[in-house]
């Protein structure tokens, strides 16, 4: 279990920092 947790977590950072970076462009669109 303590793989999948693992990889669970590696995923998640993955997709919170292409959210992150999604927003950051949009932000600077806008601004």
């Amino acid at each position: 279990t303590g793989n999948v947790g693992l990889g669970w977590r590696l995923v998640v950072v993955i997709v919170h920092t292409r959210f992150r970076r999604r927003y950051a462009a949009a932000d600077t669109d806008v601004g």
